[in-house]
């Protein structure tokens, strides 16, 4: 944002046509002014206070950022965030090993061994299958809700007769 600032600045000061160029850059520099304050701001909370674990929603997260920003860099700034239909760290249901169920961020790596030291999950089994045929068996349990059957997708090339002719021949 410093960088923008600046820029915005300067192509202000050396523009021939100064009062034409600031309506271009008058945005971006009050942009940059809110993105720089914002900024210092949250710099100045992370110095000020302990770090604390806390759990949070990361679509939920970029939810609100999608609100925030318009406001943070002038309503002529358009935002467009779109959560993934996953979710990036899962909540109530873990499918199988290697399932992100936690996200440590911290100043340094023994603060982050720390962290990651006080994550606790509390596993409950669920039922489950291996292997292709078993899992596509009728009532094998189904690991997406919206695969039931446990069948991403069917694909079918080609002449289905035509192969069958070739086989039996």
């Amino acid at each position: 944002m410093t960088f923008r600032l600046g820029l915005a600045s300067l192509t202000v000061a050396t523009a021939l046509c100064g009062a034409m160029i600031w309506g271009v850059t008058t945005p971006l520099a009050i942009a940059a002014e809110r993105g720089a304050c914002l900024t210092r701001k949250v710099l100045e909370l992370g110095r000020s206070s302990t770090p604390r674990p806390e759990v949070l929603d990361l679509n939920a997260v970029l939810v609100d950022l999608g609100r925030m920003l318009p406001r943070l860099m002038g309503e002529a700034v358009e935002v467009s965030i779109t959560p993934a239909p996953r979710p990036a760290l899962l909540r109530d249901r873990v499918r199988h090993v290697g399932d992100p169920v936690a996200l440590v961020v911290a100043d340094s790596r023994e603060q982050a061994l720390d962290a990651g030291d006080l994550v606790a999950v509390d596993y409950e089994p669920l039922p489950a299958v291996a292997g292709r045929v078993d899992a596509t068996r009728s009532g094998a349990p189904a690991v997406w809700d919206g695969a039931p059957d446990n069948v991403a997708f069917v694909w079918e090339v080609g002449n289905k007769d035509a192969v069958a002719a070739a086989l039996k021949k």
